[in-house]
């Protein structure tokens, strides 16, 4: 009687387990995104949401909540009920840069989520017009270095991944210039074709219409390595700022407290999803280099960023807003 016993108590232990792994039925899984429909994170989720949906056997959908540079998106979802049925596609800028730069942000990028994966990574692009004298990285600090306080750089607006790259080059190089914001990279391009500002970070399908047309020049990129994107392309590291390195990351989230069994499906089904050959191929031309981390090792890249980024807030004086 006693083995019996034993042997039901294991039986419901191990039913309980699994139970945890699935994703409870009730309603559509829905992925929130921060930005509008259409925009290249609103590709890749629904992208991957379809995907994710064939391999469940249940409904996901893409939710669109942009506002406050996909802050908006973030605290509704740190707010949501901790069972599977609510993630967040989001990237460093929300979730590593913002709580640096915004005393009023509703959630803890670190403490009110639980990471699930890695999903891609983008280098940004260091632009300069083809009709400037600057060619390359060592061309760029030398003139900076030559005339101090004369230059500027674009950005996609303050506090984004290109702001805060282009604040952590000039404390790495140790050059002054002055930061002219635009509201979004259709417009840093043509500026910085024009020689409206001298230079410009630019997510890489951003500068690629205007160099492909002639206008804008790449004078390195910003990954660690050369990518696989654009391999003939320096980095900033090459060009002499050794411990120069910005990735752009993108990445799912789930609420604090959503149950590790779940997590870890989510990562495996999502992992399986980005290595599908036809995921892969249209993340690439999307100029995202797919990844799959566990869901520890992306906490720890973004307890990282958190990190990094408000020191480089802090040091080149970054006001918040």
């Amino acid at each position: 009687m006693l083995k019996q016993a034993f042997l039901l108590g294991f039986g419901v232990a191990l039913l309980a387990g699994a139970a945890q792994a699935q994703i409870q039925p009730g309603g559509p899984i829905q992925i929130v995104v921060g930005y509008n429909a259409g925009g290249s994170t609103d590709i890749m989720a629904r992208l991957i949401g379809d995907k994710l949906s064939e391999s469940l056997g249940q409904p996901v959908i893409v939710v669109n909540k942009p506002g406050a540079a996909g802050q908006i998106a973030s605290a509704n979802v740190a707010r949501a009920a901790p069972d599977g049925h609510t993630i967040l596609f989001t990237n460093m800028g929300p979730n590593a840069i913002a709580p640096s730069l915004n005393s009023q942000v509703q959630y803890d990028p670190v403490k009110d989520f639980a990471p699930i994966i890695l999903a891609a990574t983008m280098p940004l692009a260091i632009t300069s017009s083809v009709t400037d004298d600057i060619k390359d990285i060592k061309g760029l600090i030398a003139v900076a270095k030559a005339n101090p306080d004369t230059l500027t750089y674009g950005s996609t607006g303050v506090g984004s991944a290109t702001h805060v790259a282009g604040e952590l080059f000039k404390l790495q190089s140790g050059i002054t210039a002055t930061h002219v914001p635009y509201k979004g990279g259709a417009q840093v391009g043509p500026a910085t074709s024009t020689g409206e500002v001298s230079y410009s970070f630019q997510a890489l399908p951003d500068a690629m219409s205007l160099v492909n047309a002639g206008r804008l020049e790449i004078l390195a990129l910003t990954s660690a390595e050369r990518s696989k994107l654009a391999p003939d392309l320096p980095t900033v590291r090459e060009s002499g700022l050794a411990d120069f390195d910005v990735d752009v990351w993108y990445g799912f989230l789930a609420p604090a407290q959503t149950p590790q069994p779940v997590i870890e499906r989510l990562n495996r089904e999502l992992g399986e999803v980005l290595a599908l050959p036809d995921v892969h191929a249209k993340l690439i031309a999307l100029s995202m280099v797919p990844q799959h981390t566990t869901p520890e090792a992306f906490q720890r890249i973004i307890r990282d960023d958190v990190e990094r980024w408000r020191k480089v807030v802090a040091d080149a004086g970054i006001e918040s807003q």
